[in-house]
């Protein structure tokens, strides 16, 4: 206690010190120090180094009549005056641009944090607002439309949390419900398995032992000829659902293994003509399955024989090379006229090429290039080289080496057969624009 006492009497001490200092009008002091005259220095540059008059330097020095080099000097100069200043605040009119501000920007961070949906927060600032003599009566008004506008939005929040919270126990609800239920399923299959399932409906059973079931001394439930129809139906179910399940899991594993040629297959044997002519082709190149020539030809036929212009040209050119079937070059030329009647271009060069080599029908060049000429129009570049040819010779056609240099030319945008042809066609050309500069 007395160690307090001495405490707050020492406190009290210090108060009264800086009170008589704060209230002190004016305090003055001076302040004393030693200048060593060096040379070409004056008592009016001395005097203007320190900041006093001449007169104050040359009374604070009386014994220094000249201002000599080396001569010692008293510098004295008084302290600056301190005085106490008593200016009121008024809180209501601030004297700073800050405090002026202080409201607009509390407003201003307030709509920031809204936009965040940081309530809170806002709501503090915009109560500060409400509070301090610094706002005006339009931003009290505005803090208080601010702080509705949140409540609002806290309102719909909390209905929204409510109508999340009714959908999440509704749907945990149905999830208990039919989970409870297949609870009651798997219980009543397992009672139907053991043959003692007895539907809700029926009576209470009559129990009674003649024998023991299932070798035990346990006693037996009695069913009624109705309760074994209804078991002998849930047996059933439960085989077809098994069935069902064994040939979705069949079906899923054929189908991860299946290649093109199985899907073509099942397509094929339902008659569809473009699943034949693939088949025949998987056949015949040996993908998805082996390799078999004859089983290309029988799906060509098939789908040939329904009139498909590529299973037709497939099968003439099976014929032409003997593939999978005998060499019949007079069979290869029915196929092709068939696809080429229905405007296959390969099939059309093909037919040009018999007529021109007399393969399989009478030659006849001018039919030769009859089918050259259609099929060079759809851009097959193996029928305009042979027309270009046929045009520079001269065969099956009037000579036009103009004509046989643009079909020659065109036919550059594909690619031929070989290389061969392709590098005698550039000779060619070459040959036929000399000639016809020949003749310019």
């Amino acid at each position: 206690m007395k160690k307090q006492n001495k405490l707050w009497l020492s406190a009290r001490k210090v108060l009264a010190i800086v009170a008589v200092l704060l209230f002190t009008t004016t305090v003055s002091a001076q302040t004393s120090q030693t200048h060593i005259v060096k040379r070409g220095e004056t008592f009016a540059s001395i005097a203007s180094k320190y900041g006093i008059t001449e007169s104050e330097l040359r009374t604070a020095n009386p014994n220094a009549e000249n201002c000599y080099a080396g001569t010692k000097l008293n510098i004295i100069k008084k302290a600056p005056v301190l005085e106490r200043t008593e200016t009121a605040t008024n809180i209501s009119q601030p004297s700073t641009p800050i405090l002026s501000n202080l409201p607009e920007r509390e407003l201003n961070l307030s709509r920031r944090l809204i936009d965040k949906k940081k309530y809170k927060k806002a709501s503090k600032f915009l109560n500060h607002v409400l509070r301090t003599d610094l706002s005006t009566p339009q931003q009290k008004e505005e803090a208080r439309s601010l702080l509705a506008e949140i409540e609002k939005k806290k309102e719909e929040r909390r209905e929204r949390w409510v109508e999340a919270l009714g959908n999440l126990a509704d749907g945990l609800k149905e999830t208990g419900n039919s989970l409870m239920a297949a609870g009651a399923m798997a219980s009543q299959m397992d009672a139907i398995q053991r043959g003692a399932y007895v539907p809700p409906s029926t009576p209470a059973p009559v129990f009674h032992n003649p024998t023991p079931w299932y070798g035990s001394n346990t006693t037996q439930q009695i069913l009624t000829n109705q309760q074994r129809h209804n078991n002998e139906i849930a047996r059933q179910g439960i085989e077809n659902m098994n069935s069902v399940v064994r040939q979705y899991e069949e079906n899923s594993k054929r189908i991860k293994n299946q290649t093109p040629a199985d899907s073509y297959y099942q397509l094929a044997q339902q008659g569809d003509v473009a699943a034949q002519n693939n088949l025949g082709l998987c056949y015949s190149n040996g993908e998805g399955v082996a390799q078999n020539k004859a089983e290309a030809v029988k799906w060509y036929n098939l789908a040939a024989q329904q009139g498909l212009a590529d299973a037709q040209y497939n099968l003439g050119v099976c014929y032409s090379y003997g593939e999978g079937v005998a060499q019949n070059m007079a069979e290869a030329v029915k196929w092709y006229k068939l696809a080429a009647q229905q405007g296959f271009a390969n099939a059309q060069y093909n037919l040009g090429v018999c007529y021109s080599n007399g393969e399989g029908v009478a030659q006849d060049k001018a039919e030769a290039v009859k089918w050259y000429n259609l099929a060079a129009q759809q851009g097959l570049a193996d029928a305009q080289y042979s027309l270009g040819v046929c045009y520079w010779s001269g065969r099956g056609v009037a000579k036009n080496n103009q004509i046989a240099l643009e079909w020659l030319k065109k036919s550059k945008g594909g690619r031929l057969q070989n290389e061969l042809l392709e590098k005698l066609r550039d000779q060619l050309i070459d040959i036929i624009q000399k000639d016809l500069n020949g003749l310019k």
